[in-house]
């Protein structure tokens, strides 16, 4: 049994991209309220890859280690999750901030002209504290950050949609599987927008880190992490 896909939602293998369904694009009205994924929509996708990446025996080995050493108490849980936990935790050590993603600057605006919420999986303590410093050093002030952890995001979204029964709901995310809960449990009380890599498909593999580059990277920060520890 693939326990990481049973616990988080996002993890739909082999996903059918019928993104058609959903809108791509959208405006800022001051009288609409927009729920905002974080990773892959505000902030930059590439952390959220190297979680979802396949991980090697090496990995686990090195992420129990670098665990121990940083002191995350992860033992016991899904082991990509724990790579996850320990990336977060070296991350914020080596004061390294998160990258901008394709829609930051749509989230300026809806914080600046309407009611911005977040709505993301990040829940581990240095995961949220690297968020709420990528919202401070980018002068976002949402309403409310839900951070839900691997689960779905239905009862945030269903939340805000009974606050504002009368406004028009804008609920903006890059995980079809997110989208399509929404979609089944919401319907039409939600608009539902699809956030798609900024880059086609051939330029993405170009430019964009691969899965070996980013278990490069992941090694290396925490490396370093662990030796700034001693």
């Amino acid at each position: 049994m693939n326990r990481t896909k049973a616990l988080d939602p996002a993890l739909q293998i082999g996903e059918q991209r019928d993104e058609s369904t959903y809108l791509t694009q959208f405006s800022v009205t001051r009288e609409a309220v927009y729920i905002f994924d974080f990773d892959g929509v505000i902030a930059s996708a590439n952390e959220d890859r190297l979680y979802k990446a396949p991980l090697s025996d090496e990995e686990r080995a090195f992420t129990a280690q670098a665990a121990h050493k940083l002191g995350v108490r992860c033992e016991g849980m899904d082991p990509r999750y724990q790579r996850h936990l320990v990336h977060q935790a070296a991350l914020w050590f080596m004061d390294s901030p998160i990258a901008p993603g394709p829609l930051l600057e749509k989230a300026r605006e809806a914080n600046c002209e309407a009611r911005l919420f977040i709505l993301t999986a990040r829940s581990g303590w240095y995961a949220v504290e690297r968020c709420r410093d990528f919202l401070r050093a980018n002068l976002l002030l949402p309403v409310e950050t839900f951070h839900v952890g691997r689960t779905g995001k239905v009862a945030q979204v269903e939340l805000v949609c009974n606050e504002f029964d009368d406004a028009k709901i804008f609920f903006i995310d890059d995980s079809i599987a997110h989208l399509k809960a929404v979609d089944l449990a919401l319907g039409n009380r939600v608009s539902k927008v699809f956030v798609r890599d900024g880059l086609e498909e051939k330029e993405s593999r170009l430019l964009s880190p691969g899965t070996d580059e980013l278990r490069r990277l992941y090694v290396e920060v925490v490396q370093s992490a662990m030796e700034n520890c001693n």
